[in-house]
């Protein structure tokens, strides 16, 4: 079995943070078996034999620090109608990279 490089674990790192569940699927498919994936996601509930898509689904989940799917996806689903939600996100999300100019500072 082949080792995942350091760029496919930020490929799949990036479809969790962006909510990707077909390509972080694709991702556990291509790499069933590795053991790298249980050493990366056991903290998550990630299952080895698991469907692909439900552990997609439960590291996305994870990632965005929501206990289930359904929570996340709910958030999700909040996040697209309420523009107060929209702010708060992009604010914290400024907040947690640093990002003054996002939050309208300058220096």
């Amino acid at each position: 079995m082949t080792e995942i490089s350091k760029e496919q674990k930020a490929l799949a790192d990036k479809a969790a943070k962006d909510g990707d569940v077909a390509l972080l699927a694709t991702f556990f498919r291509e790499h069933a078996g590795s053991p790298q994936l249980v050493e990366w996601y056991r903290h998550t509930g990630y299952q080895p034999e698991g469907n692909a898509d439900d552990n997609a689904r439960l590291i996305i989940a994870h990632t965005h620090y929501f206990d289930a799917w359904t929570s996340y996806e709910q958030f999700q689903n909040q996040l697209q109608h309420d523009p107060a939600l929209q702010q708060f996100e992009q604010a914290a999300d400024a907040i947690a990279t640093g990002d003054a100019a996002a939050l309208g500072f300058t220096r």
